[in-house]
């Protein structure tokens, strides 16, 4: 029985040294094929990079050249479309803390204070003596205004 137990054992560590080797082999196999495939997949990206970003750099160049007078007329124009989108608000408070009514809203509406005086506007420097004012001009009609 000894021999049987014998033959048994070193069949086992037959069976355990060839596994050993195959999985050092297949580990070693599969190591290799991971490094060719990084290196591949390296490769790939930077072809594909040295191809794509040309036409992105060029396309960045065209969108600036094409976006520039734009962005040139707003940096020129944003302050006065603040200021004439804003003139409700501004020429609307003043108006009425003033006792002004009639010039709530007008383009006209000055309403600044000189020393102890206020110009209300150039055509009635007092404010309109009348309820209604028959030069007012909404704030809003910017359609002969450049």
């Amino acid at each position: 029985m000894e021999a049987w137990l014998k033959q048994i054992s070193q069949t086992l560590e037959a069976v355990a040294e060839q596994s050993e080797r195959w999985l050092l082999a297949a580990s070693k196999d599969a190591s290799e094929a991971m490094d060719e495939l990084l290196d591949a997949s390296v490769s790939a990206l930077s072809e594909f990079e040295d191809a794509v970003l040309p036409t992105f750099e060029r396309l960045s160049e065209d969108l600036a050249q094409i976006l520039e007078p734009g962005i040139d007329f707003l940096e020129e124009n944003l302050d006065r479309w603040v200021e004439d989108t804003a003139a409700p608000l501004t020429h609307t408070l003043q108006p009425w803390l003033q006792e002004h009514p009639t010039c709530i809203g007008c383009r006209h509406y000055h309403g600044e204070n000189y020393g102890e005086n206020i110009l209300i506007c150039a055509m009635y420097p007092y404010g309109p003596d009348q309820e209604t004012c028959p030069d007012w001009e909404s704030v809003w009609d910017q359609s002969d205004r450049q």
